[in-house]
């Protein structure tokens, strides 16, 4: 039994019931009401109870990025890390790598990773900054602090991490020209900053050394996609999904280039796969809508409102955000979350 509270017109009202109950109510105020952060604290409070850890994480630490940062609040998070061993503690790991900078540094990428993969933000942004600020010219640190880059790049949207990223693999490649991993890496922080014919090179040479490395073809099918080369991605893409299947890039990617083959039944599919695979990811979700809109497809109005729910107005540009609060237009396409938001759909 849990309780929580449900606001109807600005009066909040307490609810006692089952969790599963719980989620369903708080789920259905979080789409009235997007912006009310304090809803997706409670909500996170009943998935952790019900074991859904990854789903109360993204919601807690959107809550949080947002302003919703009182005692309880952190505290809930605090206690939910420590549930889970999430907290990255510092000291403990150099204790444990009793000097050993490579050991000590695996130790917290390791943390890092995990961290993300949950979708806990703000401290796998601050680990991955710790990462990109350690001092040691072994191989193995400096490809640990290049994907931290590419992490912090993702996380912060922030291109010139994917250019200290680049910067760093240079600096590995210059020693092992030849070594596949840094080369696939190196292609797929080139994607992220649109420099496709750069990429394209790059993780061309990769696939020559290794034709199984899974980044290499995924990054390369992101790469000929966008660029319009649809037919030779998809063949990339199809080797990515083989060798990588629980990367949720390698679907999307693939997704990609069927997108642009106007083969969208089978883009719809990809990114669902994309999100099976990282459910707090926005772009196959984003992807997705497309994909279901260029169908006409009934779905893309759910596929919309699930956006709206797990991340908020920060999941659209904020000029369409903008849009739905003034006067509607004319010429506008109400087949949007703009229209969503403005009672069309």
């Amino acid at each position: 039994m849990v309780r929580i509270f449900q606001t109807e017109n600005g009066i909040f009202r307490g609810y006692i019931g089952e969790y599963r109950n719980a989620v369903g109510m708080l789920t259905e105020e979080i789409k009235k009401n997007p912006a009310d952060y304090s809803l997706r604290v409670a909500l996170a409070r009943v998935l952790f109870e019900l074991r859904q850890d990854r789903e109360g994480f993204h919601q807690l630490s959107m809550a949080i990025e947002n302003g919703e940062e009182d005692n309880e609040t952190l505290e809930l998070m605090n206690a939910a890390l420590n549930a889970l061993s999430l907290n990255c503690f510092i000291d403990e790991y150099k204790r444990i790598s009793q000097g050993d900078v490579v050991r000590f540094a695996k130790l917290v990428y390791e943390q890092a990773v995990r961290q993300n993969r949950f979708g806990v933000r703000r401290q796998a942004i601050d680990v991955c900054r710790f990462l990109t600020g350690l001092s040691s010219s072994d191989p193995a640190v400096l490809s640990i602090k290049a994907d931290a880059c590419r992490i912090l790049g993702d996380l912060e949207e922030d291109p010139e991490r994917y250019e200290q990223g680049i910067a760093l693999y240079n600096e590995l490649l210059s020693d092992d020209p030849d070594n596949a991993r840094y080369l696939a890496y190196k292609g797929l922080l080139l994607d992220n900053l649109s420099r496709y014919e750069e990429a394209e090179d790059v993780l061309v040479r990769a696939l020559e050394l290794n034709p199984d490395s899974g980044v290499a073809n995924s990054a390369l099918c992101w790469c000929l996609a966008a660029i319009g080369r649809y037919q030779e991605a998809l063949l990339y893409g199809n080797k990515a999904t083989i060798q990588i299947p629980d990367d949720w890039g390698a679907w999307n990617n693939r997704g990609l280039a069927k997108l642009g083959l106007e083969d969208f039944e089978g883009a719809v599919s990809d990114f669902k796969q994309a999100i099976r695979c990282h459910p707090g990811e926005l772009i196959p979700r984003n992807n997705l809508c497309e994909a279901l809109l260029s169908l006409d497809d009934a779905d893309a109005q759910d596929a919309f409102v699930d956006l709206l729910f797990r991340f908020g107005y920060m999941a659209f540009p904020v000029k369409e955000v903008e849009e739905s609060w003034s006067v509607p237009g004319l010429n506008r396409d109400h087949r949007t979350i703009t229209g969503y938001m403005d009672g069309y759909w």
